[in-house]
């Protein structure tokens, strides 16, 4: 997942009416059509893969609203605005912090960009010097709460749980999840995690995608799945082979200025192994 990660440690984002209302002032629905072509979803969850037609998430999501955001820092005791800085490492973030900026503005809230190098950027993460950033997390196979959301990780400096989140209802969970035997169990467990950590909004929630882009020569044999259920592109390397027919066709098409014949553009990996 990703999101703007904002440090409960501080004021003013020690209170969850202001973390709220910074989710309502990232207008999503805007960047991801205007700027990523509608190529991506809006997430509301920190772990997407446990929920389907038979569990549905409840989560919260936040849309953008400018007005709804007002009350809610008023609420909090900031009607008159604050300042705080968002910690960068990438001028690529520039052009979606110029569009939160701008609602942010409507507020009274002001935010400073402050950009540093990656390096510089991890020290102050593991420092836990930062009031906002941007921060995107991976996932292995199987999931472990307890790395980023335990309470005693919070103050453990290096550690996963950047933002400072604390919950005792949460720890309960991550100590019985550890007992739990069956796979149902556990994801009812997360679920209940999730829903809980949703509700406390540490991350403002950005964008995810749900497929693997690939482009290349098609002078490859591959599965029908094209690659594993757990993985992205560096499965090619242990999928994928050479086919030297596949080869010779691409070459004469691309001698004689011709098109090979196309191939599915989108694979869906549950279908085909349902096949």
């Amino acid at each position: 997942f990703q999101g703007f990660a904002m440090n409960m440690r501080r004021k003013p984002f020690d209170d969850v009416r202001v973390r709220r209302a910074m989710a309502m002032l990232i207008d999503r629905e805007t960047m991801n059509h205007t700027m990523m072509y509608d190529e991506y979803f809006l997430m509301n969850s920190y772990y997407t893969d446990l929920y389907d037609a038979a569990h549905p998430c409840q989560n919260p999501t936040y849309r953008y609203d400018v007005e709804g955001a007002k009350k809610l820092l008023a609420e909090a005791g900031y009607a008159d605005g604050f300042s705080f800085t968002f910690l960068s490492r990438s001028a690529g973030e520039d052009k979606f912090l110029a569009l939160f900026a701008h609602a942010l503005a409507q507020c009274n809230v002001k935010m400073e960009i402050v950009r540093k190098d990656f390096a510089a950027w991890m020290r102050d993460m593991d420092e836990f010097n930062f009031d906002m950033t941007w921060q995107s997390w991976g996932a292995g196979e199987f999931k472990d709460p307890e790395t980023m959301w335990l309470s005693s990780e919070a103050d453990r400096r290096g550690s996963n749980n950047t933002i400072g989140f604390k919950s005792a209802e949460v720890d309960a969970i991550i100590a019985a999840e550890k007992t739990m035997l069956t796979m149902a169990e556990r994801e009812d467990a997360y679920r209940r995690i999730d829903r809980l950590i949703a509700d406390e909004c540490p991350y403002a929630f950005l964008w995810n995608i749900a497929e693997t882009r690939l482009l290349y020569w098609n002078k490859f044999g591959m599965p029908s799945a094209v690659l594993a259920r757990h993985s992205d592109e560096d499965a090619i390397m242990t999928y994928w082979w050479y086919d030297a027919d596949r080869a010779e066709e691409l070459n004469a098409a691309m001698a004689a200025g011709e098109c090979l014949p196309n191939v599915p553009v989108t694979v869906n990996f549950d279908e085909v192994m349902a096949r």
